[in-house]
């Protein structure tokens, strides 16, 4: 167990770090509340770096390409990336693996904004010791500061 707490936190750490090296001279943090594989606390550093925390899962995606989606009447942003997660909601099962984010979030009133996406998910099964690929979903509300 002391490993995964070192790979979460490492991870964690390069997500933020990656992020913060890429932002402009201001910084946004947004706090909020998701569902992602369970009810989580969101946080997203820059809009570029994506954590979701519950006692049961962890993530941490960083996403890589986002903009306005052209053609839409709505002002919504869509965004891709990469992240990792932790999952021990299963019983007697911990899944550790990548996820691929893809997903589309908009602002809904003054910093606050509204946010769905889906994402493969791809892991070893502690059970059948086999590759697995899933696909995810969360959606969540957050804040700006």
């Amino acid at each position: 167990m002391k490993s995964v707490t070192r790979i979460l936190a490492s991870a964690l750490m390069l997500v933020i770090s990656v992020s913060m090296t890429q932002a402009n001279a201001s910084t946004s943090t947004s706090l909020g509340m998701a569902y992602d594989n369970n009810l989580s606390i969101a946080i997203e550093v820059n809009e570029m770096a994506h954590i979701t925390v519950s006692p049961n899962t962890f993530s941490a995606d960083f996403h890589l390409v986002q903009g306005a989606l052209d053609g839409s009447s709505i002002p919504f942003n869509g965004y891709t990336g990469v992240g990792m997660f932790y999952d021990t909601t299963v019983s007697d099962s911990e899944e550790i693996g990548v996820r691929f984010p893809m997903g589309v979030d908009m602002i809904v009133a003054f910093n606050t904004k509204v946010y769905v996406q889906v994402h493969p998910e791809l892991y070893i099964s502690d059970e059948t010791d086999s590759l697995e690929l899933e696909l995810g979903w969360a959606f969540g509300v957050q804040y700006t500061f």
